[in-house]
């Protein structure tokens, strides 16, 4: 399983992100800030999270991606097979991208924006 997650303030690209995701087959866990109503209906593979606000000085879109981290792994809800895509709520991609993710075996993957554009870029630990 592909599952997405977003940090979300963005209601505006909201409609947008869940029809593109829709299609890609993934589970989709919003981060919104403790006691924000959410501004749509979401459908049942859309998990809404509340978080914290963070510490003052952090970047609250890098905070929000380890506060969930931490949240699932001490919950023990972290799959190890399963993809975990950190993705912010302006970001798109094309039909069929998570499917070119779920068949790779690699335990770190990192995509650009921008791929495709300037040939491939190999990164390794």
């Amino acid at each position: 399983m592909n599952h997405v997650i977003t940090p979300f303030s963005r209601w505006e690209n909201f409609e947008q992100l869940r029809d593109m995701l829709r299609e890609q087959n993934v589970r989709w866990h919003i981060i919104v800030d403790k006691g924000q109503d959410l501004k749509f209906d979401l459908e049942e593979w859309i998990i809404p999270y509340w978080a914290p606000s963070p510490p003052w000085g952090f970047f609250i879109g890098h905070w929000l991606y380890n506060w969930w981290i931490d949240y699932m792994q001490d919950e023990g809800r972290l799959i190890e097979t399963d993809h975990y895509n950190l993705i912010t709520d302006d970001d798109f991609f094309e039909p069929g991208m998570f499917d070119k993710i779920r068949d790779l075996s690699d335990p770190i993957i990192v995509t650009s924006m921008t791929r495709g554009r300037w040939g491939v870029l190999w990164a390794e630990p």
